[in-house]
């Protein structure tokens, strides 16, 4: 097996185990942690992609995985995640900085159309954001397997698909994750220090640090602050409501003076 598949493997393992870390755990996910072979898998992907700096962090995730049970690592998630949009360590991405409600709402479009190319669509049942931890890595996820596929197919056919992978991982990790995935796993490494999400934040920063560097992507500050006031969807909505109310109010106008 070529060296850029086994990357694109190893890769693809990582984005997808800490998807399903920061989402709320089922009992298949339970099973897998405590299965020699996602071990197996997780310190060998380490091991590949960038022994100096992934490989004691895996080890960490491993073992706090290990010392901890189903319901311990719930009630984490919700003390970190809070049950409304502005816990104390926010899964969305637009929770942090300091954007205009504008450019929020463009943030969340150009998602949408990330997500879109690839075939990615959010599950309308879920309530969930497209820029939620998950779904990012998740979609980080999808863009590997297509490498991967990309280099098993066909030589001219194959490198077209593969430049256009690369191409979007690099734009995604630029403008979306990497920008901001890096602050929020240290967040969550403070927040639930020596516990299991605490240790899979660890493990997030330093494989996006990681990623963004052999992709030559420059990728966001360790350490974030969250916007100053109200949750992006809540200003979204405020805005949205006050956009209906201005166009309502000019029909009425009309309609008074005709």
């Amino acid at each position: 097996m070529k060296t850029e598949d086994l990357r694109a493997r190893a890769r693809a393992h990582l984005y997808g185990f800490l998807a399903r870390a920061f989402r709320s755990e089922d009992e298949t996910f339970g099973e897998a942690l405590d299965s020699g072979d996602c071990r197996t898998r997780l310190a060998s992907a380490a091991a590949v992609l960038d022994p100096a700096n992934l490989v004691e962090p895996v080890r960490r995730v491993l073992c706090a995985a290990e010392q901890s049970k189903r319901g311990e690592r719930e009630s984490a998630r919700i003390r970190a995640f809070g049950f409304t949009l502005r816990g104390t360590v926010p899964p969305y991405e637009l929770e942090y900085g300091r954007s205009d409600v504008f450019q929020m709402s463009q943030e969340l479009a150009d998602l949408a159309g990330f997500y879109r190319a690839f075939g990615m669509e959010m599950d309308p049942e879920s309530n969930e954001r497209a820029d939620h931890i998950a779904a990012e890595l998740e979609y980080m996820l999808l863009l590997c397997a297509h490498q991967t596929q990309a280099e098993e197919e066909a030589e001219h056919e194959g490198l077209e698909h593969l430049a256009v992978s690369q191409d979007a991982q690099r734009k995604f990790l630029r403008d979306h994750l990497g920008r901001w995935g890096i602050g929020f796993g240290r967040r969550m490494a403070v927040f639930e220090a020596g516990g299991f999400l605490g240790e899979c934040g660890t493990l997030l920063a330093e494989f996006l640090a990681s990623d963004c560097r052999a992709l030559g992507v420059a990728h966001g500050p360790q350490h974030l602050e969250l916007r100053e006031t109200g949750s992006a969807e809540e200003l979204i909505a405020a805005q949205n409501c006050d956009a209906s109310l201005a166009t309502q109010d000019g029909g009425g106008n009309e309609a008074e003076a005709g």
